[in-house]
C-alpha cells in the first residue's frame, strides 16, 4: 500500500542428479519455482515500482550455480543462469526508471536447501553426506544478508556471496572455461564415486 523500495525475489528449490536420471517433471518443478517465482515477483511489482518513480532496487537470488556450471545439477544450474541473465537484462532496462537490479549469487550456505532438495540417481545415495557438508562448511545466512545490503548500497549487478567461496571458481570459469569444466568433472566424479 506504499512505496516498494526493495523487492527481494528469494524463491528457490534445489535439485541434483545425473541428466539421464532426471525426469521432465523435475525440470518443470525447478523452472516453475526458481525462474517463474522470480518472473511472478517482477510481473507483480515492476510496473508499480516504475509508476512510483525514484530510487528502488530489485534483488533476485540466483546462486553460485548461476555463474559457474556444476555437473549433476543441470535443471538447477539452468534455472539459476536464467535468474542471472534476467537480472543483467533488467538492470540495463530499468536503470532509466531509477531501478537497479542485483543477482545475488550465494555459494555453500548453511540453510535447508540441500536437505530439502530433490536428488536422483547416484547422487541420491549421497544426500545425507551433502546435507552434512552444507551444515558443517556452509557460511551463515547472515553473510548473504550482509552482502545483499552491500549490493544494494553499491548498486552491484552481480554479487557473489561470500566472495571467497564463489569468486575463485567464477574467475577460473571466465578465464578458462576448459579448465573450469575439467575441475567440475573431477568434483562430480568425487561426489558420485
Amino acid at each position: 500500500h506504499g512505496r516498494v523500495d526493495i523487492l527481494h525475489n528469494n524463491a528457490g528449490i534445489g535439485h541434483a542428479g545425473p541428466i539421464e536420471d532426471t525426469p521432465l517433471e523435475d525440470w518443470r518443478k525447478i523452472l516453475e519455482v526458481n525462474v517463474f517465482g522470480v518472473v511472478h515477483g517482477l510481473h507483480a511489482f515492476v510496473p508499480r515500482m516504475i509508476e512510483q518513480g525514484g530510487d528502488a532496487h530489485i534483488v533476485n537470488t540466483a546462486s553460485m550455480a548461476g555463474l559457474v556450471a556444476s555437473a549433476g545439477m543441470a535443471p538447477y544450474v539452468t534455472s539459476k543462469f536464467a535468474v542471472v541473465g534476467t537480472s543483467l537484462t533488467l538492470d540495463a532496462e530499468l536503470k532509466r526508471h531509477g531501478i537497479r537490479v542485483t543477482a545475488l549469487c550465494p555459494g555453500v550456505i548453511d540453510t535447508a536447501i540441500v536437505k530439502e532438495s530433490t536428488m536422483r540417481g547416484a547422487i541420491e545415495a549421497k544426500h545425507e553426506k551433502l546435507t552434512g557438508f552444507y551444515k558443517k562448511r556452509g557460511a551463515s545466512p547472515d553473510v548473504v544478508a550482509r552482502d545483499a545490503v552491500t549490493a544494494i548500497l553499491k548498486k552491484q549487478v552481480i554479487k557473489p556471496s561470500p566472495w571467497w567461496q564463489v569468486s575463485p571458481a567464477w574467475w577460473i570459469m571466465r578465464i578458462s572455461p576448459r579448465a573450469y569444466t575439467a575441475l567440475a568433472r573431477r568434483t562430480y566424479k568425487s561426489i558420485i564415486g
